[in-house]
């Protein structure tokens, strides 16, 4: 942690800085110079857990050089709240920001919501934010100067880590729709040209350095750059690897359901093909753990490709054919969650690449690429039959 000014000589409460969003800006205000109050009740925002969540923040910030001490008490106490801003007074003589942060999600619709969780979620969102903000105000009041901060976690907006997936996913999308928008126009270009590159291929034959030569004058003629539809991949591997992180190290992440079957959201789909997703009566061995959500993945990934015109080199055309069944299996044994970003990652593309394909006036091969395929796997039953019979 790399220690700043920024904030130096001013003192910050944030409330659930335990972990997650909270501890965040705990860490943040510390580095660049503020002495923090950390508070957090200890465990999860499911509730539960660990009462040392603080002391682990405040250990962490005095390592670095930070200045900061802890504060367990609950948002949703009276007393407690107002014990947060006499600490802040009590150790550093005044309180210049709060960060409200402090959440607890019970996971699950309101139907299905009791009153006592009800009551629960409201007096730690509403009526502790305002028993926070209200023991502050006087002094902020006083020096004329303060600052009253409000922030969620996506589960705290959507009230479950997978529709807050679900949420970031589409944020995602579109912050990198424009790089998708070049991606898809740049392939739709290169469908209409599929008859000019057809013909250079048969005309060079096996001359391969003539045959790039014309496809690259080709290219530059109808403004199509080849490596385009790399970019949004390219892009996503980062938010990939960042999105695994946190549903693999983050604690909030265990034991977090999502909707039917999946009740945590850090661990792999619990069911499996090869018993029937549990029809049988017997266990399946981890490596053969392909869960529906992994299968779905497998075929939106096989949708999307289809809507491609099929290769024409057969190695590129192999491995095309395979990735799908490649990345279901890998997938299998990777948190659910990461599954579910992939899976519905795959259903936008589908949609957005439709969207531009039409737009620039290009057919979709998606239902003839599955039309062709199923014709050919039939055709060659249908041989086979004929010569068996013959």
């Amino acid at each position: 942690m790399k220690m700043s000014n920024e904030f130096k000589d001013k003192v910050v409460l944030v409330t659930g800085a335990g972990a997650g969003l909270g501890k965040a800006h705990a860490l943040e205000f510390a580095e660049r110079g503020a002495k923090v109050v950390v508070n957090d009740l200890g465990g999860s925002v499911a509730g539960g857990g660990a009462s040392d969540a603080a002391d682990e923040v405040v250990a962490e910030i005095r390592a670095a050089g930070g200045i900061a001490i802890a504060n367990k008490a609950s948002v949703a106490d009276r007393a407690g709240a107002a014990s947060m801003v006499q600490d802040a007074v009590d150790e550093f003589g005044t309180i210049d920001i709060v960060v409200n942060n402090a959440g607890i999600v019970r996971d699950r619709s309101f139907k299905k919501m009791t009153l006592d969780d009800f009551d629960l979620v409201m007096q730690v969102h509403l009526t502790g934010t305002a028993y926070v903000t209200h023991a502050a105000w006087p002094i902020m009041y006083e020096k004329n100067y303060g600052r009253i901060v409000f922030t969620s976690s996506g589960s705290g907006v959507f009230g479950n880590f997978g529709f807050a997936i679900l949420a970031t996913t589409i944020i995602i999308k579109a912050l990198l729709f424009y790089f998708a928008n070049l991606s898809y126009a740049s392939m739709a270009k290169m469908k209409k040209v599929q008859p000019q590159m057809a013909t250079i291929k048969e005309r060079f034959g096996d001359d391969r350095q003539k045959q790039q030569q014309e496809m690259m004058a080709l290219y530059k003629k109808e403004k199509i750059n080849p490596a385009a539809g790399c970019w949004p991949m390219l892009i996503q591997i980062p938010v990939f690897f960042a999105l695994y992180k946190v549903i693999f190290v983050n604690i909030e992440m265990r034991h977090a359901p999502f909707v039917g079957w999946i009740q945590d959201l850090s661990s792999p789909d619990p069911t499996s093909l090869f018993n029937l997703f549990g029809l049988l009566p017997f266990d399946v061995p981890s490596f053969l753990l392909i869960g529906v959500w992994p299968l779905i993945m497998g075929v939106t990934m096989f949708l999307q490709m289809q809507m491609n015109p099929t290769p024409t080199e057969p190695t590129q055309a192999m491995v095309m054919k395979w990735m799908p069944v490649v990345f279901t299996f890998m997938l299998a044994t990777f948190p659910v969650g990461l599954v579910i970003y992939w899976a519905w990652n795959n259903t936008l593309s589908i949609l957005q690449q439709s969207t531009i394909m039409k737009r620039h006036g290009v057919k979709i091969e998606l239902f003839d690429n599955l039309k062709d395929m199923f014709a050919g796997l039939f055709g060659k039953k249908a041989d086979t039959d004929e010569k068996s019979k013959s």
